[in-house]
């Protein structure tokens, strides 16, 4: 391995525990509605700049904080079908009908 890969690994190394602990930290630090609130706005930016990938992570982050709100459900089997998953958004539309909701989807 060079010299050069060996450095970044051995800094990565040293560094990525301080930063997961700092970032854990904020994450404790904001309540559940600012929580919220930072990871729509996330997932609002990611989306405009069409990082399907990005903005799915981040709609999950907001989906554990809504407990699987069907409005979710709705966005990631849209999310799904951007990013070619067609069984997963499938199964997102099947989990919103399976819980009695309707909405145009063609939006």
């Amino acid at each position: 391995m060079p010299k050069s890969i060996r450095l970044v690994s051995f800094i990565a190394f040293l560094i990525a525990p301080q930063m997961l602990r700092a970032q854990a930290t904020a994450d404790h630090a904001m309540t559940t509605m600012e929580r919220y609130a930072h990871q729509d706005s996330l997932a609002a930016a990611a989306r405009n700049a069409g990082d399907w990938a990005t903005y799915k992570s981040h709609v999950g982050v907001v989906d554990s904080i809504l407990n699987g709100h069907p409005n979710v459900r709705v966005v990631m089997a849209r999310i799904d079908a951007h990013l070619g998953d067609t069984a997963n958004a499938y199964r997102n539309l099947r989990e919103f009908a399976e819980m009695g909701m309707t909405r145009r989807i063609d939006e």
